[in-house]
């Protein structure tokens, strides 16, 4: 993901769950595309890595709000709140949940899934370290939001499988659209590298990550559409 113009993140930080958490953040000018929502671990995006994905989606005119919780608990307390914390951030500016994407990195990938699975956002999009987080035992079943999985297979032979049902699964009893993509003889995409299969799967999955987005989100309406749509409305005949 090149960066031509580099945007330094303004940082903050928020309670959730009892723990001070970390909040980066970068607004952009004029009327942005939309805004994303990135949980960046544990065990998922750097802090320099951090700030490439927020500058590389605002090459594409999404704002973005980041935080890199640590202890994450199997009951859900810090994945929801963390979630909402940054949401919060993501209202004051004016978004609203269908205009905001979420992408969740490492084991930031199942705060996101299960996030999707309670709210309707514009697009949720996992890419774990161990695909295995996605398809265990406490593996979410349905979804309320448009959701894309990117993993890497590795050289588990059953895995493919078992992503395969899993994405049957979520299509049958998910209301929105879901996806799954694995990568063969890749651990995972949340890296780049100068190896053959690693840096095309990573280009790849960066690729998929942004055309969902762009597919999912809904648009903000600039105020010249805003001012149009209340022209029509107030000219509008009332029904009888």
């Amino acid at each position: 993901m090149p960066i031509d113009v580099r945007i330094d993140p303004e940082v903050s930080s928020a309670a959730a769950a009892g723990r001070s958490v970390q909040v980066s953040a970068v607004h952009l000018g004029g009327v942005p595309r939309g805004a994303v929502l990135i949980v960046a671990g544990p065990a998922g995006l750097g802090p320099v890595e951090s700030v490439d994905v927020m500058n590389a989606l605002a090459q594409h005119g999404y704002e973005s709000v980041l935080a890199t919780p640590t202890g994450l608990s199997p009951d859900g307390a810090v994945t929801g709140e963390i979630v909402q914390v940054l949401m919060d951030r993501l209202e004051a500016r004016g978004w609203t949940p269908d205009q905001t994407g979420l992408i969740g990195y490492g084991r930031g990938a199942g705060v996101v899934v299960a996030a999707a699975a309670q709210t309707p956002y514009g697009a949720a999009v996992s890419i774990p370290r161990d695909a295995g987080e996605l398809v265990g035992d406490a593996r979410v079943t349905a979804l309320r939001t448009p959701w894309l999985g990117i993993v890497g297979l590795g050289s588990d032979p059953d895995l493919d499988r078992r992503l395969r049902e899993y994405r049957t699964d979520l299509a049958d009893a998910s209301p929105e659209y879901t996806s799954v993509v694995g990568y063969p003889g890749v651990d995972h995409c949340l890296h780049d590298s100068t190896e053959a299969s690693v840096h095309a799967a990573a280009f790849d999955a960066w690729q998929r990550t942004a055309e969902w987005l762009n597919t999912h989100v809904a648009f903000r309406p600039t105020p010249s559409a805003e001012a149009w749509n209340a022209r029509i409305t107030a000219t509008r005949p009332a029904s009888a």
